[in-house]
C-alpha cells in the first residue's frame, strides 16, 4: 500500500513523489515521510507512506470507524491498546507516548522507518510549502495583560529589585489586549484539524486579574480547542477557580514557592493558606467534573529561590499527596537569572556545550506562537521575554495583521530559514538557546532537557 498526501502541482514535487515510489517498491520496510525540522517533532499526519508489513485487518477496521466518526478518539485508543496486548506486542511499543511516524500510521503498523531527504528538499517543504504542512500552530499562548498583584522576589518583571533591570517600556503603562484580538487568535488555531490543539493563558502578570478570562476559556472550548491551560500564582483561585473550571479549563499550573507560611511570605509576600484553600477547592471541584467525564489536570511549580525551599521539598510533596489524582505533576525549578539579552544564564553555557555536540533544529517556529498584551507575536517564551531587555524581535503583530498573516510573515520565514541552516543573523537570540530541548521527547515520553526542573 502506497499513499500520497503530498502536493503534486510543481514538476519538482512530481519528481520527488516518483523517487519515493521507486524507493518504496524496492524496500521491504514501511516508509513514511512528513517534513519535520527534527526527529523529535510529532505531527499526526503523513505526506507519503508505504505500508509493506505488520498490517492487520483489525487495525484498519478501527481506523476506518474512527475516520468516519463512528467511534470516539478515546475508544479508538483503547481498542488499539487491547489489540496490542492480545498479540503480545513488545512492551516498549505498548509504552510509546510519542509517535514520530504519526499515531495514524502507528495504528496500522508498529514498525516504521523515516524516508530521508536532502537538505534542499527539506527546506523547500518547510519554508516554501509551510502553508501546506504547517498551516497553523498547534498551540498558542496569550498574555492578555501586563499587570500583577504580587511582587515576588525572583520575578524579573515585578520584583522591586529586579524590575529595574528591564530596559524597555513594556511595563511603563498598564496594557490589556483587546478581546476581539483574543477571539481572532482562538478562531485561527481552531482551524488546525491535524493535531491536538492547545491554547494557554500565561503570565506577563497574573491572568486572573483579567475579568474576561472565563469568557475566553469558554469560547476556546466552544471552538473545539482540546486543551485550554492557564498559569497563575493562585491568589485568586478561591474566588475565581470554580468559574474557570465550569467554563471548560482543563489544564492549570499554579506557582507555589514554599511549604510553610514563613518561607512563602518571604518570597511572595502574601498568605500561603489562602492560596492552598483555593487550590484545594479547585481540586475537589475538578474531581466532581472528572467523575462526569472531564479530563482536568493541575501542575504545581515551586521555584528553588533559596536553601529554605530546598529543605522543604519533602514537606511540600507530602502536603499535596492527597491531591495527586488531579495534581499530576509537581515541579521544582531552578532560579532563572536573565542576562542583558533576556537569556537564562543558568542554561546558556550548558546550551552552548550541547549545541556543539548536537544539531537538532528547534521545532517551535513550526509549532507554536505566543502573543503579548500589545499583540506582538513570538514562537517561544525566551523570544518574548527578551523584549524586556532587547529590541523587539517578534515575527509580527496580531493587532496590526491577522494571525494567519503573522504566522506566514516574512519575519517568520527568516526565522525558519535561519533555524534550518543553524545560522542566526536576524534571530541571534536563538543561537545558544537551551529551551528548545524541552520540546524534544523520546518515544517513551522522556525529554531531552538542559538544567530543567525536577518533576514528581
Amino acid at each position: 500500500m502506497v499513499s500520497f498526501n503530498y502536493p503534486l502541482l510543481e514538476q519538482r514535487e512530481k519528481d520527488f513523489a516518483k523517487d519515493f515510489l521507486k524507493t518504496a517498491l524496492n524496500s521491504k520496510e514501511n516508509l513514511y515521510y512528513y517534513p519535520k525540522p527534527n526527529t523529535y517533532t510529532e505531527v499526526d499526519d503523513f505526506a507519503l507512506f508505504s505500508l509493506r508489513e505488520n498490517i492487520t485487518s483489525e487495525n484498519l477496521k478501527i481506523e476506518s470507524l474512527y475516520r468516519n466518526n463512528l467511534i470516539h478518539r478515546d475508544l479508538r485508543g483503547k481498542l488499539h491498546t487491547f489489540l496490542r496486548k492480545e498479540k503480545n506486542i513488545d512492551s516498549k511499543i505498548l509504552s510509546k507516548k510519542f509517535f514520530y511516524e504519526s499515531r495514524k500510521l502507528f495504528n496500522c503498523s508498529f514498525t516504521w522507518s523515516e524516508y530521508k531527504v536532502s537538505q534542499e528538499q527539506l527546506q523547500y517543504d518547510l519554508i516554501d510549502k509551510v502553508e501546506e504542512f504547517y498551516p497553523y500552530p498547534i498551540y498558542v499562548n496569550i498574555a492578555t495583560l501586563n499587570i500583577c498583584n504580587l511582587e515576588c522576589v525572583m520575578c524579573p518583571m515585578f520584583s522591586p529589585i529586579l524590575k529595574d533591570t528591564i530596559q524597555t517600556d513594556f511595563f511603563k503603562q498598564k496594557q490589556v489586549l483587546d478581546e476581539s484580538v483574543v477571539y481572532r487568535v482562538i478562531d485561527f488555531i481552531a482551524q488546525n484539524t491535524i493535531q491536538t490543539t492547545a491554547i494557554g493563558f500565561i503570565a506577563l502578570g497574573e491572568p486572573l486579574l483579567d475579568k474576561r478570562m472565563p469568557k475566553f476559556v469558554s469560547y476556546a472550548r466552544e471552538r473545539g480547542i482540546d486543551l485550554v491551560t492557564l498559569t497563575t500564582n493562585g491568589t485568586l483561585l478561591e474566588q475565581k477557580g470554580i468559574a474557570l473550571l465550569d467554563a471548560g479549563l482543563n489544564r492549570m499550573t499554579i506557582s507555589i514557592d514554599g511549604a510553610t507560611s514563613e518561607t512563602y511570605k518571604k518570597i511572595r509576600g502574601t498568605d500561603l493558606e489562602k492560596v492552598e484553600r483555593g487550590v484545594r477547592r479547585c481540586v475537589e471541584y475538578a474531581r466532581i467534573l472528572n467523575n462526569k467525564g472531564a479530563d482536568i489536570e493541575f501542575n504545581l511549580n515551586c521555584v528553588l529561590v533559596n536553601t529554605e525551599i530546598e529543605k522543604e521539598k519533602e514537606l511540600y510533596l507530602s502536603k499535596w499527596s492527597d491531591c495527586r489524582d488531579v495534581i499530576t505533576n509537581i515541579y521544582f525549578t531552578h532560579m532563572v537569572i536573565f542576562d542583558s539579552e533576556g537569556v537564562d544564564t543558568n542554561k546558556k553555557q550548558s546550551a552552548i556545550a550541547y549545541n556543539q555536540a548536537h544539531t537538532e533544529i528547534c521545532s517551535l517556529p513550526w509549532l507554536g506562537m505566543q502573543m503579548d498584551c500589545y499583540g506582538d507575536a513570538y514562537v517561544c517564551c525566551i523570544m518574548q521575554d527578551s523584549t524586556f531587555y532587547n529590541n523587539k524581535i517578534s515575527i509580527g503583530n496580531v493587532v496590526e495583521n491577522t494571525p494567519q498573516e503573522v504566522w506566514n510573515s516574512a519575519k517568520a520565514k527568516v526565522l525558519r530559514k535561519e533555524s534550518l541552516e543553524n545560522s542566526f543573523f536576524t534571530f541571534k537570540l536563538c543561537a545558544n538557546c537551551g529551551e528548545k530541548y524541552r520540546t524534544f521527547f523520546k518515544e517513551d515520553g522522556s525529554a531531552l532537557e538542559i538544567n530543567i526542573s525536577e518533576r514528581y
